[in-house]
């Protein structure tokens, strides 16, 4: 990835935070292929989007955004390390939730690392 491809994706993810109302950091790793699909497939369907993203490109974002995912940064950036999918909900905060809990009580993953709610912080 090249230093323009990099600036892109950083641009990118800045404007899904600041249009996000809720983000959810997952650890994925575990999931197989056809477990993974059924993930995104039923978030899709709840509207939300799934992106697995480098995690200094995400790092680089949060410095950048300008909305109410800024001021919890530095929160973020402690559980930015290792394999993390980040949820991305626009219109139903809380839908993801039940996506994640859903699946995990199936086969304990993915396992939520962080989530961002009304600016609230859960571990």
């Amino acid at each position: 990835m090249n230093k323009q491809d990099k600036e892109q994706a950083v641009l990118e993810i800045k404007e899904k935070l600041d249009k996000a109302s809720s983000i959810y950091l997952t650890d994925f790793s575990g999931l197989t292929v056809a477990e993974t699909n059924e993930l995104r497939d039923e978030l899709f369907n709840a509207k939300v989007e799934f992106k697995v993203l480098k995690n200094t490109l995400v790092k680089k974002a949060l410095e950048q955004a300008d909305g109410k995912f800024h001021s919890q940064s530095q929160k973020l950036g402690e559980f930015l390390k290792g394999p993390t999918g980040i949820i991305f909900a626009f219109e139903d905060p809380v839908s993801p939730a039940k996506i994640i809990k859903k699946f995990y009580d199936k086969g304990e993953k993915p396992k939520l690392k962080l989530a961002l709610v009304e600016n609230i912080a859960y571990e």
